[in-house]
């Protein structure tokens, strides 16, 4: 099924319009992807700056703030989260969960992270629709781009 028939299928299923999505999920997609590089960097420094490049900053200047948000939304109750909660800027944020992430496997570090793909893509949409939406929406897009 292509992803075009899919959302269509899915919007006419839950009446709300997912297709406007689309460049914002790519937006969340590449942070996704430019985290998951820096977890197989052993000493990632200036991370924020390649995860959020100028061009995504200038296009959505909220993406660090929503990030900054995400990354302290998806170590509640984990053993860093005062080291997150003491981290004063969102730079620091990212290193201090990257640095944890590097501890894990690969499939729980992929967990992370399309989690983290969705609660950015909540955030840059303004949280507009139901957060399993989202779930749904990047896990689909992520298997039909892996023709699964």
């Amino acid at each position: 099924m292509s992803w075009k028939k899919f959302v269509a299928k899915v919007e006419g299923e839950i009446g709300v319009e997912l297709g406007r999505l689309d460049g914002q999920e790519a937006v969340a997609a590449s942070i996704a992807t430019k985290v998951q590089a820096a977890l197989a960097n052993p000493v990632v420094k200036g991370v924020l700056g390649l995860v959020l490049p100028p061009n995504i900053m200038a296009q959505y200047p909220k993406a660090e703030q929503v990030l900054s948000t995400v990354v302290t939304d998806l170590t509640i109750g984990s053993s860093i989260e005062g080291d997150i909660k003491a981290a004063t800027t969102p730079e620091a944020k990212l290193q201090v969960f990257i640095t944890d992430m590097q501890k894990y496997g690969i499939a729980r570090q992929n967990m992370f992270l399309q989690k983290m793909e969705s609660l950015v893509l909540a955030g840059l949409d303004d949280n507009a629709l139901k957060e399993n939406l989202y779930d749904l929406y990047t896990q689909a897009k992520y298997s039909l781009s892996k023709k699964v």
